[in-house]
């Protein structure tokens, strides 16, 4: 399992145990609750992105690693995914950051 599976397959669970009747955070003091907020913010805004980074983008990595454990069919799908957003991200900066439009 990759380790983008990895972080999909806790929000799977995640998900599923807070479907249930019991709240898991209940007897969770507010400073708790807090820190909980920080350390998911965290993952979800600097360690996922860098370990999605590492694992699609460094190319070291991936051939180390992501090519090996993933199928083929997938990684065309996944990188094609990416190219897509790369374009997305370099016409939006090009959009505002092109002769005329800087500030």
């Amino acid at each position: 399992m990759s380790e983008d599976d990895e972080f999909q397959s806790a929000r799977v669970i995640i998900k599923h145990l807070q479907g249930q009747t019991q709240d898991l955070d209940a007897e969770l003091s507010v400073s708790d609750r807090a820190d909980l907020t920080a350390f998911q913010t965290l993952i979800q805004t600097a360690l996922e992105p860098a370990t999605l980074y590492t694992l699609w983008v460094e190319a070291e990595s991936f051939n180390k690693h992501t090519q090996v454990s993933t199928r083929p069919s997938y990684i065309k799908c996944i990188s094609s995914q990416i190219l897509l957003l790369e374009q997305q991200r370099l016409c939006e900066w090009l959009a505002t950051n092109t002769c005329g439009n800087n500030s």
